[in-house]
Parts: structure tokens; C-alpha cells; sequence
């Protein structure tokens, strides 16, 4: 049996943060993140009210990984920011680690 390691990411902040053309720019925005290294399994961070172009969530993740993700340089977190609309979320963009 293959072992499991606990990998913890602290996702702290994100800077310059835009939103995309077309959408309501009249309010202040609210951002939020989604963290995840197996895409059935998805991390939400707290929503960040006051941070607008610049959020702190200082949200932490832990993601079970197996030895072979921690070996193979191709491993990764995919992490997606999102800015919380009336009607629907507005992605801001994708990042990996």
C-alpha cells in the first residue's frame, strides 16, 4: 500500500486582481479562491469583503498526496480565483503552483 502524506498550502493573498470586461465594476469586490491538486476534491477559501483588487484570505489547505505526486515534477495545486456576482461568480483567473 502506497503512503499518504498531508501536503499544506497557506493560500495568503493575490495582488492587481482585475475584472474581466463587461462585468458590474460599480460595486467593491469580493473574492474568493478554489484550491485543488485532484479536481473531484476542490478547497474553497473564506470570502474577502475588504481586500477588493487585493485579498487576503490566509486560508489553509491540506491536500492528502500520495509519494508519487511529492516525486514527480509535473505535480501540482491548481488554484482559481473567483469574484462573488448577483447572479453568478465571475472567474478571474486560473494560477498553478
Amino acid at each position: 500500500m502506497e503512503k499518504i502524506y498531508v501536503l499544506e498550502i497557506t493560500l495568503i493573498s493575490a495582488q492587481g486582481l482585475k475584472e474581466r470586461l463587461g462585468t458590474n465594476t460599480s460595486h467593491q469586490m469580493k473574492t474568493y479562491a478554489l484550491a485543488w491538486n485532484d479536481s473531484s476534491f476542490k478547497l474553497r477559501t473564506c470570502i474577502d469583503r475588504d481586500g477588493n483588487e487585493n485579498p487576503t484570505w490566509k486560508d489553509q489547505f491540506p491536500f492528502k498526496v500520495s509519494s508519487d505526486f511529492l516525486s514527480h515534477e509535473t505535480s501540482g495545486v491548481s488554484i482559481e480565483i473567483f469574484a462573488v456576482g448577483f447572479l453568478r461568480d465571475t472567474l478571474l483567473g486560473p494560477f498553478g503552483c
